[in-house]
């Protein structure tokens, strides 16, 4: 059974597409500080 996008309704498609959206920048904004956390914690003294 596979669903497609066409066949959800209104609400739905909203909410998937919110989904979506909050996953990507998720992602999108770890892979982007993740290799720069180490320069951002250089200056901080424990």
């Amino acid at each position: 059974m596979v669903m497609k996008f066409s066949e959800l309704a209104p609400r739905e498609r909203h909410n998937f597409v919110y989904f979506l959206l909050f996953f990507f920048f998720y992602y999108f904004i770890m892979s982007a500080y993740f290799p720069f956390f180490p320069v951002w914690l250089a200056d901080v003294t424990i």
